[in-house]
């Protein structure tokens, strides 16, 4: 009897350990795949549509799997929706392994279920695929064309020059481009003269991972020279010739491109050409006295551009009145017009807008003398295809001008201004 007695005893310790054992270790439970789980590929990863079991007490779903660069990830998708995303790819994807399994209300978590899904390529690795460089004038031009606008990410813009550090041949960032759906295109400027030369582009996924690089070659930078305005002789029937607000066509080569005329001017005085009213699609004329192979043309603003409320031309916000569209055409006869280039940007005031790229230019931010000496001038190139065609008359057609939300600082007269205009010609 005290024998039985003693089995009895140490059989219910061992079903005691035992049992404590399994509730500090082992927390999963079994749930049968329920078939309400799929995939489609998307870029840079996949989306995962599901249903939860009909187990009340499941919360949610898990998915466990390795992305791209060996790292493990783990999803999690509520109750409360039916997908989640599943990212972190490059190229596109075959049978990636992936494992489910469910947490219940108490965060236990079920045995994992095997399966596998596939990704489409994602913007940084899809980018090249339609990616072009080409030579320009004093640089490159760079277009592309992003079909997705899912395939988000970074492109880094890098040519082959000399490091001003050290003095050696290095890899120089010049810029990067965002990623976003559609065609579209970004010229670089080679400071250096350098003539040809590799150009380098690396793409990043906003995770901070480098995805893909390619390299383009013996891309020449083309070198140009200022036309002097001496050598140009310039009509536009629309010039606003206004003595009392020095406005007219005297200055718009009169070499002062920041405005520091008018900051040093009186109230009202701008010393700045202006076209209109209704000046949108009106051009100005540009004689260069002799055929020239033309590079690109040059309008600047106004760093600091008084407000007011008189209009000879714009109505408090000068930025309304600046081009944001303009095609430039070239002619031997001033008959007969071949359009050479194109320049458009979105009419809405932006960070990106070319006469915010410092943030200078705001009637509100008022500059001293000295910042004024200090700060870069700002402009926008309209910058023509390389070639040798030689043409003696350029069209600047201003076709549009920024918008303003507000009507009554709206440029409802399509008034055009430019503190300056510079040409440049194939030197």
């Amino acid at each position: 009897m005290k024998y039985t007695l003693l089995y009895i005893a140490a059989a219910a310790l061992t079903i005691l350990s035992l049992g404590s054992c399994k509730s500090d270790d082992d927390n999963t439970f079994s749930v049968a795949p329920t078939g309400g789980v799929s995939f489609h590929a998307v870029p840079g990863g996949a989306v995962m549509n599901y249903q939860l079991p009909s187990n009340t007490d499941i919360k949610d779903i898990r998915v466990r799997y390795t992305d791209a660069q060996g790292k493990e990830n783990i999803v999690l998708g509520s109750y409360l929706c039916d997908s989640l995303s599943l990212g972190g790819f490059n190229g596109a994807t075959q049978n990636v392994p992936a494992y489910v399994s469910y947490v219940n209300g108490n965060g236990d978590i079920s045995e994992e279920y095997a399966t596998t899904f596939s990704t489409a390529d994602s913007g940084p690795y899809a980018f090249f695929e339609h990616a072009e460089v080409k030579s320009a004038w004093n640089g490159f031009e760079l277009s592309y064309d992003i079909p997705d606008s899912r395939m988000t990410g970074l492109a880094h813009v890098f040519y082959v020059g000399k490091n001003p550090n050290t003095n050696e041949t290095d890899t120089l960032l010049l810029g990067s481009v965002t990623l976003s759906k559609g065609k579209a295109s970004k010229f670089f400027r080679v400071k250096q003269d350098v003539g040809a030369t590799t150009v380098v582009i690396k793409t990043e996924d906003f995770r901070g991972y480098f995805v893909k690089e390619q390299k383009w070659d013996d891309v020449k930078a083309y070198p140009t020279q200022q036309l002097p305005p001496s050598d140009m002789d310039i009509t536009c029937s629309k010039s606003v010739e206004d003595d009392t607000h020095k406005l007219g066509l005297q200055y718009l080569t009169d070499g002062d491109l920041k405005g520091i005329k008018s900051e040093a001017g009186s109230y009202n005085e701008y010393y700045t050409f202006a076209m209109g009213p209704y000046a949108f699609g009106s051009p100005i004329i540009v004689d260069m006295k002799e055929a020239k192979v033309p590079a690109s043309v040059r309008i600047y603003t106004q760093l600091m551009a008084k407000e007011t409320y008189s209009r000879p031309v714009w109505n408090g916000m000068s930025w309304t009145c600046l081009p944001c569209d303009v095609t430039v055409f070239g002619s031997n006869d001033k008959e007969t017009w071949t359009e050479l280039s194109h320049y458009s940007e979105s009419d809405e005031f932006s960070d990106n807008s070319w006469f915010n790229v410092n943030h200078t230019v705001q009637r509100m931010n008022v500059l001293t003398s000295a910042e004024m000496d200090e700060a870069e001038p700002v402009y926008m190139d309209v910058t023509c295809p390389v070639s040798d065609q030689t043409y003696r008359y350029l069209k600047v057609v201003p076709n549009k001008s920024f918008s303003y939300d507000i009507q009554m600082f709206a440029n409802t007269s399509e008034y055009i201004y430019m503190q300056e205009m510079e040409v440049y010609t194939k030197k």
